[in-house]
């Protein structure tokens, strides 16, 4: 008390934001208005620098981040494919021809794998192009037309770099987070 009675003897009183701060409206519009820049921050801000980084990573970069993720989750988490082959290079091909028609630019690698349970029924992409097909996927296609068109969905993800933005967004809402 004796410092602030100091202060008010010289003419110094409170300023802008301790006078806010002794209002409960003053504390309701800041973190109000905090909330609001965090929620434009994680909607747009960090989509818009994860979309701009992504466009500047080379493709060879993006290809071990890729190379890395999968050689780790084929340490533990994926298992080898079950699938014949045979049936492998059947897919391949139908998936090859199917690459060509519609995107045949866009370089991707397939790969099969198989997890226990309901995650083998599933298809995902890594950064890079790596397109990893589970075998449980075709034990429940009715035909061969349904595995080509979650390739191409798959493909899509490829061709828009999907993959590595989102693992660029996910990584700056962690350092973000922690600081």
């Amino acid at each position: 008390g004796a410092f602030d009675a100091a202060l008010r003897a010289e003419g110094i009183g409170p300023g802008r934001v301790e006078r806010l701060q002794a209002h409960a409206w003053g504390a309701a519009v800041s973190v109000v208005g905090i909330a609001a820049i965090v929620a434009w921050i994680y909607l747009f801000g960090i989509p818009m620098a994860a979309t701009t980084i992504a466009e500047r990573i080379s493709p060879e970069y993006e290809a071990q981040i890729g190379a890395t993720i999968l050689a780790s989750a084929d340490d533990g988490y994926f298992r080898p494919s079950t699938l014949t082959q045979a049936r492998q290079d059947d897919l391949r091909a139908r998936f090859a021809a199917a690459a060509a028609r519609a995107a045949h630019e866009v370089k991707y690698t397939l790969v099969f794998r198989s997890r226990p349970g309901w995650e083998n029924v599933n298809a995902l992409t890594l950064p890079g192009g790596t397109i990893v097909m589970l075998d449980g996927l075709d034990d429940v296609a009715d035909d061969d037309d349904a595995l080509v068109g979650v390739f191409a969905h798959e493909l899509g993800h490829v061709a828009r770099r999907h993959t590595l933005r989102e693992f660029i967004q996910v990584s700056s809402v962690a350092v973000i987070t922690s600081a």
